[in-house]
């Protein structure tokens, strides 16, 4: 992730449940303390974006603090089943999203620009959540600004 002019390492881990109704027991347990959720469809498919409500209710009730990220797959194909009014619509209908995404994981259209975006907004939630152990080193740190590294300290 590059912010202010400086790279920085963030490491995620993903857990792909595939929405499989055999595999909801071990979900619930992967839902309490998620950062972010991605709900997946394909733009290819009526039946796979009529699913989202589901999916999304059931992170709604278990990962309450989770940032939530729309992504539409197979932006690549020609011929869509889902229109933008669709997405937008639903997207109106549960303004809990944090982003939106077409992407093709065929050819890679928009996989970049996704995973930079998802990561930049857990990072600075990340670190906005958790200002008060920098206040300890430094009490004048703003949220915002980033803390300043210095040669004393405990650890």
């Amino acid at each position: 992730m590059n912010g202010s002019g400086s790279f920085r390492e963030i490491k995620i881990q993903l857990w792909d449940t595939g929405g499989l109704e055999r595999v909801a027991s071990i979900t619930n347990s992967y839902y309490k303390f998620s950062e972010a959720a991605l709900l997946v469809f394909s733009l290819a498919s009526l039946e796979s974006f009529h699913s989202l409500s589901h999916h999304l209710l059931e992170i709604l009730s278990m990962a309450e603090n989770a940032k939530i990220f729309l992504v539409g797959n197979k932006v690549d194909l020609k011929q869509r089943e889902v229109s933008d009014e669709d997405i937008d619509l639903f997207m109106e209908q549960f303004p809990k999203f944090s982003g939106f995404f077409k992407v093709s994981a065929k050819t890679n259209e928009g996989i970049v620009e996704m995973w930079s975006d998802i990561s930049e907004k857990l990072a600075v939630g990340s670190y906005k959540a958790n200002i008060g152990a920098f206040k300890l080193h430094s009490p004048e740190l703003n949220v915002g600004e980033e803390p300043e590294s210095s040669s004393s300290g405990c650890c």
